[in-house]
Parts: C-alpha cells; structure tokens; sequence
C-alpha cells in the first residue's frame, strides 16, 4: 500500500515538474489594429505617464498605486508598482529600447506574488489613419515560480491580460 502511494505521489510530481518546465520560457504573441495615426499610437505605448489610459492591471485594480521614475518616453523611465497594504515596490517596468515609431521594448521584474522577468517587445507599423501593434511577451522565471505559475493557470491569465491591455489600447485612441 506505501509502495503504491508512494508511487502515485511520484507521479503527480514529475508530471507537476514537467508541465512547470514548459513554464520556465513563456512567449505570447498578440497583435490589434487601431484606428488611429502610427505616431499616436506609438507616443501612447511609449510614453510610461500614460500606461495608466490602458494598463489592464489598473483596470482590473483601480485601487493599484504606481510611481513613474524618469521622463514618460525615454529608454530608462521605470514605472514601479506599489503594493496595496505594504506600500512596497512589488514590480517594476523600464523601457530599455525606443525605436520611434518602430519599436519599444520593455522590461518587466515582478517581485510579488511570484518572482519573473518578463519583456514586452512592440513593433508598430501603419499611417496617418491606421496602426498595427504586434506585443510580443516573453518570460523567464524559476521551476519554483513555474510551479506556482502552472498551479494557477498563470497561461491562460497572462494571454488574456494582454489581449486585454491592448483593447484598452485601441478603445483610448479610437474614442473621443
């Protein structure tokens, strides 16, 4: 009977293990098209005192308080992510590449409640009328993390939040 809990146990960890490796480098990839000018929609992305006009996270958590370290649109601006009951950085973002009106990159490191580095990468192309936004979301953590990440469906969650931030993206610059 040990012999066969035992073995069941085992099992459920190497499959937990094995479906948290597969956690440990996460890409996601989502693209939308706005009806707005290329430069526009650029400026909007780039410029950190205005990721609160689309950021999924404030709109999931109004209550959420944020600190802009930096001028709004220049490699090494920080937005930092403050804790609701703590009032300590629990994450930040800093743009580490600005291409105008290409491409931005920028960093994520999350602190609570799991431990991650992430980086968004967007390419923009379009006109004066219409711009295109490819979000390229790539994340590294540890097994430790993955673990937890997997156990919550973090996947599934991640995708949405990002499909999310980039209707939130489009509704700002197509409604009045």
């Amino acid at each position: 009977m040990i012999i066969c809990i035992s073995l069941v146990l085992m099992a459920v960890i190497l499959f937990t293990l094995f479906k948290a490796s597969q956690l440990t480098e996460l890409k996601i990839e989502t693209e939308i098209t706005v009806n707005a000018a290329l430069d526009s929609v650029f400026m909007l992305v780039a410029d950190q005192r205005h990721f609160y006009k689309w950021s999924p996270f404030l709109y999931k958590n109004p209550q959420l308080k944020y600190e802009i370290k930096g001028a709004g649109a220049m490699v090494g601006t920080q937005l930092h992510w403050i804790g609701d009951e703590t009032n300590r950085d629990i994450g930040y973002q800093e743009i580490i590449k600005l291409d105008s009106p290409l491409f931005i990159s920028i960093k994520c490191d999350v602190k609570k409640p799991f431990t991650s580095q992430s980086v968004f990468n967007y390419t923009f192309s379009g006109n004066s009328r219409s711009a295109t936004v490819k979000q390229s979301f790539e994340m590294k953590s540890s097994l430790r993390s993955a673990v937890f990440l997997w156990i919550l469906g973090a996947k599934s969650d991640i995708e949405t939040t990002n499909e999310l931030g980039l209707e939130l993206l489009r509704k700002v610059l197509e409604e009045p």
